[in-house]
């Protein structure tokens, strides 16, 4: 019986010994900066096409948005911030820099389009040139 508890104890040992490595690499760990590809969705109406993309931490200012050849290109990079005199070492939860390029089937009117940034959410409104409106056809 004595043994058994003690195979038992050693596991756990070895296993809080695994745990404190991996905490330990985490913490030593240098801040990686990354290109990451943020959540996307894209919509329609009958008017327009909706592109929203999340990423918290930015500001309005920041974002490139740009429309060529039916590629809408949305580029945005954070300032670095030191909140309290502390540089965080890993950020989970905020984008550091966003580089997305989304293609658009529809033909849009360029000059119209629109992108509003609240709440860590970019809102691009595209609006559905004339042509690519359903139009409706009479029967006679």
């Amino acid at each position: 019986m004595t043994m058994l508890l003690h195979n038992r104890v050693g596991n756990f040992n070895g296993l809080q010994s695994e745990v404190e490595r991996f905490l330990n690499g985490c913490a030593t760990a240098a801040p990686r900066e990354s290109v990451q590809h943020n959540p996307v969705r894209y919509g329609q109406d009958e008017n327009n096409v909706y592109v929203e993309l999340i990423a918290p931490g930015l500001s309005s200012d920041g974002f490139q948005v740009e429309m060529e050849e039916n590629v809408l290109s949305i580029k945005a990079k954070a300032a670095e911030s030191k909140e309290d005199g502390i540089k965080w070492q890993q950020k989970c939860y905020c984008v550091d820099e966003v580089d997305q390029k989304i293609r658009i089937r529809q033909p849009i009117e360029q000059d119209k389009i629109t992108a509003q940034y609240e709440q860590g959410v970019l809102r691009v409104t595209l609006p559905l040139a004339p042509s690519s409106k359903p139009q409706r056809i009479t029967v006679n």
